[in-house]
């Protein structure tokens, strides 16, 4: 028997559907696991590399908790190409204020001041990149087919915050900066910090 025309629509549809929702799981997922949060402590006491510290991870922590807001409109179960489409606009935001803020954090006062300053003009420009990929994904898919690609994107920005983290706090052999990001009250709710 031959199907109908609308249940072999819905059927064409459906494996879409089901990548689709897998997909957007996964994006959410990356928020969750991305630890944020927030803290109150002052940071007037700080050494300058810890307030300098501080400074990078109160800037992760804002965008983690803008990731985790977007991951929780895509697993909400109702999914629509407006949902993706306002999801990924967050990120989109969150990620080019997170770029601006890293950029104007400069360099921490101590003698690995340079490599800090490239390792965050890295993360900068990777994560530029992955707006990109995102933009493009958005742009040439339906929101709904793109979410994958956003997905993955997402994976990818989160390895490169956590590498770039790790060469930050390793950036004098584990010594002042390791310190100063274990002492700054915003690097706290940052995972492996």
């Amino acid at each position: 028997m031959k199907p109908r025309p609308a249940r072999a629509a819905k059927l064409l549809h459906m494996p879409q559907r089901h990548i689709s929702l897998a997909a957007a799981a996964a994006f959410a997922a990356v928020f969750v696991v991305a630890g944020c949060g927030s803290t109150t402590s002052s940071t007037s006491s700080l050494s300058p590399n810890a307030k300098w510290a501080d400074s990078v991870c109160s800037a992760l922590t804002t965008w983690g908790s803008s990731m985790k807001a977007a991951g929780a409109t895509l697993q909400d179960g109702n999914l629509t190409a407006d949902s993706v489409q306002a999801a990924t606009s967050s990120v989109q935001s969150a990620t080019t204020t997170l770029t601006t803020t890293l950029d104007g954090i400069g360099k921490p006062p101590t003698q690995a001041g340079d490599t800090a300053d490239s390792a965050l003009g890295q993360l900068g420009s990777q994560l530029r990149a992955g707006i990109g990929s995102i933009q493009s994904a958005i742009t040439n898919s339906p929101p709904l087919a793109a979410v994958a690609t956003v997905t993955n994107a997402l994976v990818n920005m989160k390895t490169q915050i956590k590498t770039a983290v790790t060469q930050l706090q390793n950036g004098e052999g584990k010594g002042p900066m390791a310190t100063a990001f274990k002492q700054a009250p915003s690097c706290q709710s940052i995972p492996g910090v």
